[in-house]
């Protein structure tokens, strides 16, 4: 009977270590059908051909390709890739033609700067100058007008160098679009305009970017005051006079891309076909994504009941749960989807947030503003711009 009773024992204690072994196994199957779903979801990417990745990618790969080619074959190359779809390429390939300074070369990198996307707009804004000095002032002059602060910041930090340095000598021609900068909305555009014009003429009206803004108002008053009094005799060509601002007019095709919403809706070109479209890549952790949060609620806002979408792409390994808490407490108010790798792809291999993609009716990118905060104006113009058109259309 001991015997018995000592085998009934042994039953009992050896049940226990049974279990957690069960257990462990049936978590260990739902963690490989979780990650086997997950990579369904996510399929592995092939790899990406570097030219027609970012412009941080495709620049080194042009480059590589380029050496490997006679001068011949170098610019027409380049010609071609200009007007790639990529707008990484089409950057690279701006960069490398400001190394030539034929007609066709000055052409196409002027032509440049009425690119959809605002860094291949900045680097035509660059190289220009290096290529065609003349027109490359025309350039700078226009930018200072331009619908993106960015770009005249650009423009007027390249002119504050040039006459800081004396290298070249500038048109007199510039002077009253450069005093007119100096009451630019954006603070870095008006200061580095005051520093242009005081380096160049020899005045002590300019301010630091620290000045308090009562200060920069009243030295902008200086200029102003000083140009009504010399615009009479001031000279001013008749190419300069014309001068206005170029807008963006270059678009590039849509990708075909599926977007998932976190409130289960997904959207595609087809969905969008007809209505404008502002996708924001953004991230939870991004500093400056934040700060531009309140003018794309504002914008959002503005839009209401138009065939208008404002719409949020959350960069991360993020849930759509993750995302409408995210969005509750921090008061986000457009609504909001999730990236992929793949749709990071399609829309030019983004790895840096933020970046807004505007989408026309007729399913074409028609700008790209690369960073932030931005300011929303230049936003409110084109969507307005669009708007007028469906309406007129």
């Amino acid at each position: 009977m001991s015997s018995k009773m000592l085998s009934n024992d042994e039953s009992v204690a050896t049940r226990p270590a049974l279990r957690p072994t069960f257990i462990g196994v049936a978590v260990f199957a739902i963690l490989i059908a979780l990650i086997l779903r997950h990579l369904h979801e996510q399929p592995v990417l092939p790899p990406l051909d570097p030219l027609h990745g970012n412009s941080e990618d495709a620049l080194p790969a042009l480059m590589t390709k380029l050496g490997g080619l006679s001068e011949s074959q170098q610019l027409p190359l380049l010609l071609q890739y200009v007007h790639d779809s990529s707008a990484g390429l089409r950057y690279a390939a701006v960069d490398q033609l400001g190394n030539w300074k034929t007609p066709e070369a000055i052409s196409a990198v002027k032509q440049a700067f009425q690119d959809c996307d605002s860094e291949v707009r900045r680097r035509a804004l660059y190289e220009l100058p290096r290529m065609d000095f003349m027109q490359g002032q025309q350039l700078l002059a226009a930018a200072l007008q331009d619908e993106d602060p960015w770009v005249r910041e650009d423009a007027a930090t390249q002119l504050a160098l040039i006459t800081e340095r004396h290298k070249q000598r500038l048109d007199p021609s510039l002077v009253p679009v450069l005093v007119r900068a100096t009451e630019d909305a954006d603070v870095n555009v008006a200061q580095m305009a005051m520093s242009a014009l005081a380096h160049w003429l020899h005045k002590p009206w300019h301010v630091s970017m620290l000045a308090p803004p009562t200060l920069r108002q009243k030295m902008a008053a200086r200029w102003i005051q000083w140009w009504q009094t010399e615009q009479v005799h001031w000279p001013v060509s008749r190419q300069f006079a014309a001068i206005g601002p170029i807008e963006p007019t270059l678009t590039a095709p849509c990708p075909d891309f599926t977007l998932r919403m976190i409130d289960g809706r997904t959207l595609t070109p087809k969905t969008q076909r007809g209505r404008i479209t502002l996708l924001t890549f953004w991230g939870f952790n991004c500093g400056p994504c934040i700060a531009e949060q309140p003018d794309l609620n504002a914008l959002y806002e503005r839009y209401v009941g138009k065939p208008v979408d404002i719409i949020g792409v959350v960069v991360g390994n993020n849930t759509a749960s993750d995302i409408r808490n995210y969005c509750r407490r921090n008061n986000v108010i457009p609504p909001q989807g999730m990236a992929t790798p793949l749709l990071l792809r399609q829309f030019g291999c983004i790895e840096d947030v933020p970046v807004s993609v505007l989408i026309d009716p007729q399913g074409r990118i028609c700008r790209v503003w690369q960073g932030a905060p931005r300011d929303p104006e230049p936003y409110s113009k084109v969507i307005d711009q669009l708007l007028a058109e469906v309406k007129g259309s």
